[in-house]
């Protein structure tokens, strides 16, 4: 019984990014505002709430003073779901366990794109389940959403420099939204990092 409703999932390729997501979320955002702010989270938390709570987004404040040493990227990520769920450590951290959810499907529909629909799936899982990647879904930090978004350029700089034989049908991306994706994605590099 299982074996057959695992076998028409995988038959069934138009569900393929729902079970990425799916998994990616089981293991992002369970318990996600558990625990108060650690390390240097409240770095990134604490001057995205105080844009929300002043509503000027163009100055990035700690403690009342101008806090220049990051880029104002996270504090906007921050602030933009503390504005739907409240100030609160699930909210500081939604950010980076959607840019893990994000990331995860972003793999599959490359991998997909590349080399089918199973391949697609299973690198679409693997970056799910890579163990090096679950602190920063699960952590108001900068290197998740930052690590999404150099995948998400690099994975572009592949894709338009990878090789189509002539009799291959065009699909997905094509014209000048590859370089309009890579550009938003190293803006949001330089946004998130500098």
């Amino acid at each position: 019984m299982v074996d057959r409703v695992l076998e028409r999932l995988l038959a069934a390729t138009r569900w393929h990014p729902l079970i990425v997501a799916v998994l990616a979320g089981a293991i992002a955002l369970p318990m996600l505002g558990w625990s108060g702010l650690s390390r240097s989270e409240g770095h990134r938390a604490i001057p995205g709430w105080a844009m929300l709570e002043r509503g000027d987004f163009l100055r990035v404040e700690l403690f009342e003073a101008t806090y220049v040493r990051k880029p104002p990227g996270m504090p906007w990520a921050v602030a933009a779901a503390s504005a739907v769920f409240g100030e609160n450590e699930f909210a500081a951290r939604l950010p980076s366990a959607l840019g893990f959810i994000g990331m995860s499907v972003l793999v599959w529909w490359f991998a997909r794109r590349w080399f089918g629909a199973r391949w697609g799936l299973a690198a679409g899982a693997a970056q799910a389940l890579m163990p090096a990647m679950w602190p920063w879904a699960r952590a108001a930090e900068i290197e998740g959403l930052h690590a999404g978004m150099t995948q998400a350029a690099a994975l572009l700089v592949i894709d338009l420099c990878r090789p189509r034989s002539a009799d291959a049908p065009r699909s997905g991306l094509t014209g000048l939204w590859p370089g309009l994706g890579l550009g938003l994605a190293l803006s949001a590099m330089v946004a998130l990092k500098g």
